[in-house]
């Protein structure tokens, strides 16, 4: 079951956690880029990848100068 998108309470919940004060002004923008980056989460977790497709990448040890 889903629960319905209230981006109020998200940023109620967020705001709290991260030590932010969102004033009742700032409020219209906050909301509008968090409806932009849902919208950008469900383009991507609708993607269907193989599951070969999430391997990591090759990371570079630098090695200690002698």
């Amino acid at each position: 079951m889903s629960e319905a998108w209230d981006p109020d309470a998200w940023i109620d919940a967020m705001a709290q956690v991260v030590g932010f004060d969102v004033t009742e002004e700032q409020r219209p923008g906050v909301r509008t880029f968090l409806e932009i980056a849902k919208g950008m989460a469900e383009q991507l977790e609708s993607v269907d990848l193989p599951d070969d497709a999430l391997a990591p990448a090759p990371v570079f040890t630098p090695e200690p100068r002698s």
